[in-house]
């Protein structure tokens, strides 16, 4: 039962797939505060698989999101940024005719970088260096 996971590995890694998806910083975005380097922004890049689209959103408007969203091949989403500006996230972002077959989405509300002296990840309470 111990080698069931290799033969597993062994069966899949012949087969990988690899691929390159460039990201677009804030898609079809004319306002001002999509062109100003400091505001938040909005990454977006699409990727067709078989019948499908694998759309990822990487956002950094108020928390840090990561989504990633599986339609249509045909479909090409909406971005409302002067609702996504004001931070009225409902139906700011919409896929016209279609709802998404699968979708993720992963918010990370704080990020801490300290020094792991040890490398066993446990934070130091009395390291100065930590920030958030």
């Amino acid at each position: 039962m111990i080698f069931l996971p290799l033969i597993l590995c062994l069966c899949f890694l012949p087969n990988p797939i690899y691929t390159s998806v460039p990201f677009i910083l804030n898609p079809g975005c004319d306002l001002v505060e999509c062109q100003e380097p400091n505001n938040p922004a909005l990454y977006y890049a699409n990727h067709v698989i078989g019948d499908d689209r694998v759309h990822m959103i990487y956002s950094t408007l108020d928390e840090l999101t990561i989504s990633i969203f599986q339609t249509v091949k045909t479909c090409v989403p909406i971005f409302n940024y002067s609702a996504l500006f004001l931070r009225n996230y409902a139906g700011a972002i919409q896929f016209p005719d279609t709802k998404p077959s699968n979708s993720f989405s992963l918010v990370l509300r704080r990020l801490i970088q300290f020094d792991d002296e040890n490398d066993d990840g446990f934070i130091n309470p009395k390291d100065k260096t930590i920030t958030s």
